[in-house]
């Protein structure tokens, strides 16, 4: 009886258990399944009478140093379209996230999320396609944003 062995009880995913009550992380970038995240440089512009976006990775970090900073970076997530994209059970999902410019893509297997991008200043996305490995997000500006299924953070932006 002395030689009980006592653990610390296993720390719940925070993205898993976030999603589950409709929330991701609320900073421009990729959250990834293991804790993860890229953050994203999103920058609009205007030409033409038109809103463009240049988007690039800009640091790779963790919830942990995130959320050490701000613990209450979630946004409250409504799913607008989704898409079943393998016979392994992939599947995509896009949406609102909270603020009318909020926008959110998510790739899962099952309920268990996979990735997430979240940006803020890219309205809505309305509707989600998968073509050549590739998510294609239709936000309510009418931009397609693209994301690469196995490297979400190299996105772009095609007005």
């Amino acid at each position: 009886m002395g030689d009980e062995i006592h653990r610390e009880p296993e720390r719940q995913n925070v993205v898993q258990s976030h999603w589950q009550e409709d929330e991701c992380l609320a900073v421009d970038g990729i959250t990834f399944s293991d804790e993860k995240n890229i953050l994203l440089k999103c920058v609009s512009y205007l030409q033409d009478n038109k809103i463009g976006f240049h988007v690039h990775p800009l640091a790779a970090t963790n919830i942990d140093s995130i959320l050490s900073y701000d613990p209450n970076l979630w946004a409250s997530i409504d799913e607008l379209d989704s898409r079943v994209i393998s016979e392994e059970g992939l599947r995509i999902s896009c949406g609102d996230g909270g603020f009318g410019s909020n926008g959110y893509v998510a790739c899962l297997k099952g309920e268990r999320v996979l990735w997430t991008a979240f940006l803020s200043s890219s309205n809505p996305f309305c509707q989600v396609t998968f073509e050549q490995n590739q998510i294609i997000a239709l936000s309510t500006h009418n931009h397609q944003w693209i994301f690469p299924l196995d490297a979400p953070e190299l996105v772009r932006v095609i007005v």
